[in-house]
């Protein structure tokens, strides 16, 4: 009787891999992502913001465009020679700032550490500080003006998991140093130096936002214009104090236009990082995921993952990827107006990818790597970017008019500047002085405050 069940196992198992005996060939739209990736135009290394991002985090006497030359050279040589092993040492050529600080200056970045969305306040406050944090670190500063003026951005799709990426809490810091020179500047009067520094922080991650290549940077560059707007806020709130005639950036008042909110550029890099992981699975077991261990190396982890792989097909998973990601792509390509209903069926949509033991035909791709991907929540964060753009312009501008707090809400109700989403009125808490927007994120996260 062990024997029969032993045999129709094994006669399972060879229909099993009869049926996964060939993988299917590229569909349609994956052809079409790989081609778009294919014919974006190059862009001259001297000109790519991404080489010098890379470099951005190494010491004052080094040059970041050719550290991260170096950094993306270091990579591209190991990965030649087969070295699969992460080497820490390999990207990390990072310039510890604690060191160089004076005791006050070192405080007060503490403080700002911990309480980032209080960090203009507290150095308005201690303004004499905030000046000497400047001077001390104007190296960086200047690092990370010379990184704005760069206007092409460029990010390679990584060929492994192994592929470095820009330090972006160091870039996040060069940005505080920018709105802290700002509000200096603004304290001053200095109007003109308080727009230029503006216009080139928002220009830049706006650039970089249309141009992402992952998903990451996409993120990462919409967080970074949305602290813009509200840092910038309340930076021009110091600069109102004083003057009252154009003190709003050009760049404030033009709409997150289609390129910078469509998610096609980076979901379609994410697609391509996928199918090289995908790909090097054959090469590098340690990476699948098993039902035995995290850690492939087990015994029974690596015996399954040979029991398994056959019946494994990585361009059929590919495709089921693009196909998915075409329908989110097409899906969030839509007026602002239509934008809430979109996002509540992108939450209800499965697009019918087949569940684990529902089909024999790549039977261990259904199994290990299922397409799950929250798309939606990540096209809201950017989508709602508008929505703080119009909350940061009507605040700036009522305040550049001269209306006390308490004619806000007045304001608000008879201005063109409206919910993006709704065409209602921005919102007013009176309590904490602030005009408020609600996106389409859920929980906090989607209401964004702007200092009045």
């Amino acid at each position: 009787m062990v024997g029969g069940a032993l045999g129709l196992v094994v006669l399972a198992y060879v229909v099993a891999v009869s049926i996964n005996w060939n993988d299917r060939p590229p569909s349609p739209q994956a052809i079409e992502f790989a081609t778009s990736l294919e014919n974006r135009p190059p862009i001259p290394d001297s000109e790519n913001a991404y080489i010098f991002m890379m470099g951005f985090a190494g010491p004052p006497e080094i040059d970041p465009a050719e550290l991260g030359l170096k950094m993306r050279s270091r990579y591209l040589e190991q990965i030649a020679e087969g070295d699969t092993t992460p080497h820490d040492e390999l990207f990390v050529d990072e310039y510890d700032l604690e060191p160089g600080r004076s005791e006050a200056v070192s405080a007060l970045a503490r403080d700002c550490q911990q309480l980032s969305a209080d960090c203009l306040d507290l150095a308005a406050v201690r303004n004499l500080v905030a000046t000497d944090w400047l001077d001390e670190e104007a190296w960086l500063l200047s690092r990370y003006i010379e990184l704005l003026v760069h206007e092409g951005f460029s990010e390679p799709v990584p060929a492994t998991v192994l592929w470095p990426s820009p330090n972006y809490s160091r870039l996040g810091y060069g940005q505080r140093l920018l709105m802290l020179s700002a509000l200096v500047s603004a304290r001053n009067s200095d109007r003109s130096l308080v727009i230029a520094l503006l216009e080139a922080d928002l220009g830049f991650w706006r650039m970089v936002l249309a141009n992402s290549d992952l998903l990451l940077t996409k993120m990462i560059a919409t967080a970074y214009v949305r602290n813009h707007f509200v840092q910038g806020n309340r930076v021009l709130k110091e600069l109102q104090k004083s003057v009252r005639v154009d003190t709003i950036p050009a760049g404030w008042l033009v709409e997150i236009n289609s390129a910078e909110r469509s998610m096609a550029r980076s979901l379609i890099g994410d697609w391509r990082f996928m199918e090289n992981s995908l790909r090097s699975i054959s090469t590098r077991p340690m990476y699948v995921p098993t039902l035995w261990s995290i850690d492939g190396a087990t015994f029974l982890a690596r015996l399954e993952w040979q029991v398994m792989s056959p019946l494994f097909q990585p361009q059929d998973i590919s495709n089921r990827n693009a196909a998915t990601i075409a329908k989110f792509i097409e899906l969030f390509d839509a007026p602002y107006q239509d934008l809430p209903a979109v996002f509540e069926k992108a939450e209800n949509s499965s697009f019918d990818d087949p569940t684990p033991f529902s089909r024999i035909y790549n039977l261990a791709g259904d199994l290990y790597y299922p397409m799950s991907l929250d798309l939606g929540s990540y096209a809201v964060r950017v989508t709602d970017l508008e929505g703080v753009r119009r909350a940061a312009v009507v605040t700036s501008l009522m305040r550049e008019q001269g209306f006390e707090a308490v004619s806000v809400p007045s304001q608000l109700s008879i201005s063109s500047i409206t919910n993006p989403y709704t065409s209602e009125p921005l919102g007013w808490n009176a309590e904490s002085a602030e005009v408020v927007f609600h996106g389409l994120q859920e929980d906090d996260r989607g209401t964004h405050r702007m200092r009045y």
